[in-house]
């Protein structure tokens, strides 16, 4: 099960919002919020599944600078 509090935090210290999070995975900035705070533990499957490569994007850009 992945840590999905811990996967936002992660975007949101590279300086994205919540919002923009939400935009590119589908979904309303409150659903980021609910992960982010533990509220829901499992987003959908396409939400998950965008917030993973969105993720992945992020930091191997992150590294790459």
């Amino acid at each position: 099960m992945r840590d999905w509090s811990k996967l936002i935090a992660e975007l949101s210290a590279a300086n994205l919002t919540q919002e923009q999070i939400g935009t590119h995975c589908g979904a309303k900035q409150s659903t980021i919020s609910d992960l982010k705070n533990g509220k829901t533990s499992m987003p959908s499957y396409d939400v998950g599944r965008k917030l993973v490569e969105l993720h992945a994007q992020v930091m191997a850009t992150k590294a790459a600078a």
